[in-house]
């Protein structure tokens, strides 16, 4: 079968785990806080070209700061799945205080 002439994809691969990072992207931006919104995180050890790290090791942890809660286990192992995870975060209503 002939696919045709030149390169038809490249990729790249880095072998130095030292310069290996943690990505974070999370599915929305900005959460209303009407207490029925929630969002997913991903996470993911890639190399220094962004090539997934099929078996990266450790645990990622993570810390809500102000009203939310982590759905899902916390922290998350990475071997559990290949060096990839996901977990969901769920944003409260917030509540003025009544004054007295």
């Amino acid at each position: 079968m002939n696919v045709g002439v030149g390169l038809a994809l490249s990729k790249r691969f880095s072998s130095d785990l030292a310069q290996d990072q943690l990505f974070l992207a999370e599915e929305d931006k900005e959460l209303p806080g009407d207490g029925v919104d929630t969002t997913r995180l991903v996470f993911k050890v890639v190399d220094k070209f962004g090539a997934e790290r099929a078996f990266a090791g450790g645990k990622v942890a993570f810390d809500i700061n102000g009203p939310g809660l982590m759905n899902g286990r916390n922290p998350i192992a990475l071997e559990d799945g290949g060096g990839v995870g996901r977990s969901g975060s769920k944003r409260f209503r917030t509540v003025p205080e009544k004054s007295r």
